[in-house]
């Protein structure tokens, strides 16, 4: 009895973790691995200081839900020829 609750347990296991990886493939599908709302703004807002030494977004307005000390770390890798995206 006990071998068929292993088998059991070990069937809804593997369909779980099937499950969470089908999950997990179809979000990095649509965005990619990493890049989500807050890094594009932080992307945008890097370039902009590195150009315009303006911490504006995409749109042209202010940003002040970020704070900018990860922006200007990424202009630091920028400063040794990275792209944004690298960084």
């Amino acid at each position: 009895m006990k071998n068929h609750k292993e088998k059991a347990f070990y069937l809804i296991l593997g369909f779980f973790a099937v499950f969470g990886f089908y999950i997990i493939g179809s979000y990095y599908d649509k965005l990619g691995p990493g890049i989500s709302l807050d890094s594009i703004f932080y992307l945008v807002a890097s370039e902009n200081l590195h150009a315009d030494f303006k911490y504006i977004d995409m749109y042209g307005n202010n940003i002040i839900m970020w704070p900018p000390v990860y922006s200007m770390l990424i202009i630091i890798f920028r400063l040794f020829n990275a792209e944004t995206i690298e960084a």
